[in-house]
């Protein structure tokens, strides 16, 4: 049986719970998928904070970081990991779904 891939809708589910979650606090993390044990995947979403360049303008972007790894619960061992910055829900599920593609982290996914 071929492994399904981490989809951009997937991502953007994960990624509406997580900023849900984190509601009026900075951060949130969510469990992507622990279905093939013994290995688990979670991200942990942060809201960034404005921010001042060197010129002293006020800086809003990005509004959210991602952390994510997949990793074996057994031994701790990280199999794969990833990290991203963005603004819209949209654009985070892109490339969260892209990271988690070039990794092959959804090799250690279940299927749906």
């Amino acid at each position: 049986m071929e492994k399904s891939h981490y989809s951009i809708e997937q991502a953007k589910k994960d990624i509406e719970i997580a900023i849900q979650q984190a509601g009026e606090g900075k951060y949130s993390t969510v469990i992507i998928d622990d279905s093939f044990w013994p290995f688990k995947t979670e991200m942990t979403l942060t809201k960034c904070d404005p921010w001042r360049d060197s010129s002293g303008r006020m800086r809003t972007s990005p509004k959210y970081n991602i952390d994510w790894d997949t990793r074996d619960t057994l031994s701790g061992r990280i199999l794969a990991m990833g990290s991203l910055d963005f603004d819209t829900v949209e654009e985070g599920a892109e490339k969260l779904a892209r990271q988690i593609e070039e990794t092959k982290a959804y090799l250690f996914m279940g299927n749906d």
